[in-house]
C-alpha cells in the first residue's frame, strides 16, 4: 500500500454554464468544459489555472471525446448534422459534416484515448 498523500484544492474556477461533460487534453494541459443543457464551452489551462477559450457552438452539444494524443476534442450534437474538431492547444474550432443525408448525429467513439 502506497499514501499518496491527501487532496487539496487545485484550482477555484466558475464556469457561466452548467458543465456536465469534460474532455482532458494533453497531458492535462488543456480542458474542454462544456453541458449538454447548453452550446457554450470553456477551454480551460491547467498549467497557468485560466481560461484561455470561451465560445458557443454551433449546435446543441450531445457528447465529446477526447483523441488518443489528447490535442483534439471531438463534440457530436443534438440538433445540426455536424462534429466539431476542437484544436484544444490553439483553441480552434472546425466543423465537419456528420452524413451526406442531413441525418443527425447521436454518438461518438474514439478508440486508444489517452490514459492517466
Amino acid at each position: 500500500m502506497v499514501e499518496q498523500g491527501a487532496f487539496k484544492e487545485f484550482a477555484d474556477t466558475r464556469f457561466a454554464h452548467g458543465v456536465n461533460a469534460v474532455a482532458v487534453g494533453r497531458f492535462d494541459r488543456y480542458n474542454l468544459f462544456m453541458s449538454t443543457d447548453n452550446p457554450n464551452y470553456s477551454i480551460y489551462d491547467n498549467l497557468g489555472k485560466s481560461t484561455v477559450g470561451e465560445g458557443v457552438f454551433d449546435g446543441q452539444p450531445l457528447a465529446v471525446r477526447g483523441s488518443a494524443d489528447g490535442r483534439t476534442a471531438w463534440v457530436v450534437f443534438s440538433d445540426i448534422a455536424e462534429v466539431a474538431m476542437v484544436d484544444l492547444e490553439n483553441q480552434a474550432i472546425r466543423y465537419f459534416p456528420a452524413t451526406r443525408n442531413g441525418a443527425g448525429a447521436f454518438t461518438l467513439g474514439l478508440s486508444n484515448n489517452v490514459c492517466h
